[in-house]
């Protein structure tokens, strides 16, 4: 996949989108939504994921 179809793929689709890139990571508690937009202009991410930064970062590798 380009540049470019990557970055498509993300305008297009972002719940896709982001979803995929989700599963790379580590989730302590997977998330049940990809994001909320149900009160914009905010915006929720990875809603009810929970996550170890530090793990995926830096334990992991």
């Amino acid at each position: 996949m380009t540049y470019e179809e990557f970055h498509r793929w993300s305008i297009d689709d972002p719940e896709g989108f982001w979803g995929e890139q989700a599963k790379l990571i580590h989730w302590n508690k997977p998330p049940q939504k990809v994001r909320d937009y149900s009160k914009p202009p905010f915006c929720k991410w990875f809603v009810g994921g929970e996550t170890n930064l530090c793990y995926n970062a830096v334990d992991r590798h």
